[in-house]
């Protein structure tokens, strides 16, 4: 096996990620380690998590705006594509589901779960069928 950068710790990493036992700031560093091969990502991830104040709905964007050393286009690719799954991902909470959304309560929980990673402030709308269920969701606009 090639001989690089952490291969003990990263292991570490793993296991204690799936015992539920990383920092928020470890989590960062694992999915760094995803696009960043061979090297410690550490500083990175502190930086990342400092600038995002700890709150992980701004970390995609803290990774897109700022210039972190040795963050280049492909960990910045790579952090896009998650943002983009995790908005699918919970699109699918609510369409093609029996949810409707005929009372304000039902608008509040969808757009909990639509928007719930999103950093900035976004115009949608919203597509119902007759008796008020969700059919699509389409993003207007972002600020």
């Amino acid at each position: 096996m090639e001989n690089h950068y952490g291969i003990g710790h990263i292991k570490r990493l793993k296991e204690r990620f799936t015992g539920n036992k990383t920092t928020r700031c470890e989590i960062i560093e694992l999915l760094l380690l995803y696009s960043i091969k061979g090297r410690d990502v550490k500083e990175q991830s502190k930086e990342i998590y400092s600038l995002s104040s700890g709150n992980f709905r701004k970390i995609f964007e803290t990774v897109e705006k700022e210039n972190i050393n040795g963050v280049g286009k492909e960990t910045k690719l790579f952090f896009a594509i998650v943002r983009g799954f995790l908005d699918e991902y919970h699109k699918d909470d609510f369409l093609d589901k029996k949810f409707s959304v005929s009372t304000q309560r039902g608008v509040i929980e969808y757009f909990k779960s639509a928007c719930s990673n999103m950093a900035n402030e976004a115009v949608y709308c919203v597509f119902l069928d007759a008796k008020n269920f969700i059919k699509s969701l389409v993003r207007i606009c972002e600020e």
